[in-house]
């Protein structure tokens, strides 16, 4: 799955929702873990709690920038930085910023993945949702 990160306009608020990679390496009795398109790694004790934890961690994420007072515009210029790219992106990003998004911001990236983790087995997170 490519990850992704859309914000959608709807019913006076924004949806955002997003999907993301986990990338997962065994060794010493423990899981090391890598999120590379938001370039976040951690630690599980179990490949259950790869997932679990790849999920919360990514809720923290968005919900660091979506609870506060101008978040979807941090939120989108660390997106930009990141390397997420959207139809008209720039466009998108002053409509976010200004708060006058009329249609779907999809944006999309590519896993580049370090050599520690070229041999790791890939996690897919599900998309997640909160309205804001």
């Amino acid at each position: 799955m490519n990850p992704f990160v859309n914000i959608r306009p709807e019913k006076g608020k924004l949806q955002v929702s997003w999907g993301f990679n986990t990338f997962a390496k065994k060794g010493g009795g423990k899981y090391y873990c890598y999120i590379p398109s938001f370039d976040i790694y951690f630690n599980a004790d179990s490949e259950d709690k790869v997932k679990i934890k790849g999920r919360a961690l990514m809720r923290m994420y968005m919900n660091h920038f979506l609870e506060t007072k101008d978040g979807l515009k941090g939120l989108a210029i660390q997106l930009k930085k990141l390397g997420f790219i959207a139809p008209h992106a720039d466009l998108v990003i002053k409509q976010i910023i200004n708060k006058s998004l009329i249609n779907t911001a999809k944006f999309k990236s590519t896993d580049i993945l370090p050599d520690d983790f070229r041999d790791a087995e890939a996690v897919n997170i599900e998309q997640e949702e909160i309205v804001c």
